[in-house]
């Protein structure tokens, strides 16, 4: 009888621990999380919004037969400038980057603020309007356009719109903050000849800068008489940091300012500054930059009102926050500034307060 073969036994796999086991799937989401991360930022570096130095900006003229003021030496005007905080930071809202909890306000808080800032804007009239954080289509405002939702109540002023804050997607914290577009809007009811956006020197390299501010300058300008301008600069400034970014920021408000007054137009600035005018707050001094603690240069004028511009949104409005005046108006020597007061609102509809001023353009 033929032999027969005998059967090899088939060979067992080597046994693989639970704790490599537990290994290999850790290094799977690893690499699925880095996966996701890594696309996020490329998706969200493409579509950076990436400011040139200087841009010049599109003028929304007044509706047809609004009354065009001109302006000649020896004019007033009246001024106003008010951090709306995207409608999104009432006397009911905290914030939980500066200590708070909220993230994203309620869409009917939101809305009440808006109706509560805009009735402030028809309330007190104004021939220069200078807005900063006024939104434009963010998740935290309920994606609605305020800047169009401003023209609309002041449809007898021109418009100027600037940037500084845009991201398709900012992912922290948990809830996300999603969509972001914001920025600073300047209305007046002269005839501006031309507007432009004036980058600032930024705080943040990559990938933090895709999700902050890109500051600038909104300056908009305004025949006066022959050969001659108002420069209307509307900001918002860093606030106090290490990193230095905010002395560069007012080192380029500097030059800008000075450059146009030794052409012999009249400059005013307005905005929030970010840190406290001197004198006024409890929290700090301000300190323009390069300028003397608290000083401006030789003839130039800072002002604000009395009383707080703005508050710590650590917790709602109850009274007992912190307070400060970054908020008001610098000009030059050949601008006078009167009547600066602060507009009590009790921060109702926001964390800052408005200020308005008298200037005149002097001969």
């Amino acid at each position: 009888m033929p032999r027969r073969r005998r059967r090899r036994p088939l060979t067992q796999p080597p046994k693989v621990s639970a704790r490599r086991r537990i290994g290999r799937v850790a290094v799977v989401v690893v690499a699925v999380i880095c996966v996701v991360i890594g696309g996020f930022l490329a998706i969200e570096t493409t579509l950076e919004y990436r400011p040139r130095d200087s841009e010049r900006l599109t003028v929304e003229r007044a509706e047809a037969g609004s009354e065009i003021r001109q302006l000649a030496p020896g004019d007033a005007l009246t001024l106003l400038t008010f951090n709306v905080g995207y409608a999104g930071l009432g006397k009911d809202q905290d914030f939980y980057a500066h200590g708070g909890k909220m993230v994203n306000p309620p869409g009917e808080a939101v809305e009440a603020n808006l109706a509560g800032i805009l009735a402030t804007l028809t309330d007190h009239p104004a021939d220069a309007v200078l807005l900063q954080e006024v939104d434009t289509r963010s998740r935290r405002s309920g994606g609605v356009d305020q800047s169009a939702r401003v023209r609309e109540v002041a449809p007898a002023m021109a418009s100027v719109f600037a940037t500084n804050l845009r991201s398709f997607f900012a992912p922290f914290p948990v809830p996300p903050i999603g969509r972001l577009g914001s920025g600073l809007q300047t209305l007046s009811v002269f005839k501006p000849s031309q507007a432009t956006r004036v980058a600032l020197p930024g705080r943040f390299g990559w990938p933090a800068r895709l999700f902050h501010h890109k500051r600038c300058l909104v300056v908009e300008r305004t025949p006066v008489g022959v050969g001659r301008e108002l420069v209307l600069i509307n900001l918002q400034l860093d606030p106090t940091s290490d990193d230095g970014a905010r002395m560069v920021q007012l080192g380029e408000l500097k030059e800008v300012a000075a450059k146009e007054y030794s052409a012999g137009n009249y400059v005013i600035i307005g905005g929030d500054f970010g840190e406290d005018f001197p004198g006024v707050s409890a929290v700090q001094d301000w300190v323009p930059g390069t300028w003397e603690v608290g000083k401006v240069p030789t003839g130039w004028t800072m002002a604000t009102g009395q009383g707080p511009t703005a508050r710590l949104t650590d917790k709602p409005w109850d009274g007992s926050n912190e307070v400060s005046s970054p908020d008001g108006f610098i000009a030059s020597p050949n601008v006078t500034l009167t009547d600066v007061r602060v507009v009590d609102l009790g921060f109702e509809h926001s964390h800052h307060n408005p200020v308005m001023a008298s200037a005149t353009l002097m001969p």
